[in-house]
């Protein structure tokens, strides 16, 4: 049986929204251990889950654990993340509101489905586009009708 390394079972035991005691106490142990903040962060960028990870380690109280570099990197792709978010969220509102004065009800899916719900609109859902479904007979007309209003 292949064995997770470290980093990865860290990055693994970081990805949920809320921690026991008994978790903490895991994963600062796994953090303790890192040999490399720079892999991990750059693991956690690769997997999109930066904004997660440094939340997580705030929510824990364990930021003092990683270095002051990529503690930074963390943050700053927390930031974006939520910025993006936020002006992401206003899109779709916008959208979802000019659909609906057509009797269209789009049903969000993937990243912002995740982020309004699981995530609790908090910008830890790192994504760059909104998803999200319309009737399919009523396709053509939604996209023509987001079209004459600019978006």
């Amino acid at each position: 049986m292949m064995k997770i390394m470290p980093v990865h079972e860290l990055l693994i035991a970081l990805c949920r929204t809320s921690f026991t005691d008994e978790d903490r106490g895991r994963i600062e142990k796994l953090a303790a251990g890192i040999d490399s903040w720079e892999r991990f962060v750059w693991l956690a960028n690769e997997h999109g889950i930066s904004a997660l990870v440094y939340d997580n380690f705030k929510e824990l109280g364990l930021t003092g654990m990683i270095p002051e570099q990529q503690l930074s990197v963390l943050y700053n792709a927390y930031m974006k993340s939520l910025g993006r978010n936020t002006m992401l969220s206003e899109k779709y509102d916008e959208l979802e509101k000019l659909l609906g004065e057509i009797g269209i009800r789009p049903l969000l899916i993937k990243g912002m489905a995740l982020e309004r719900t699981v995530y609790g609109n908090r910008g830890l859902r790192q994504m760059n586009d909104v998803d999200f479904l319309v009737p399919r007979k009523r396709s053509m007309e939604a996209w023509e009708y987001l079209l004459t209003r600019g978006l």
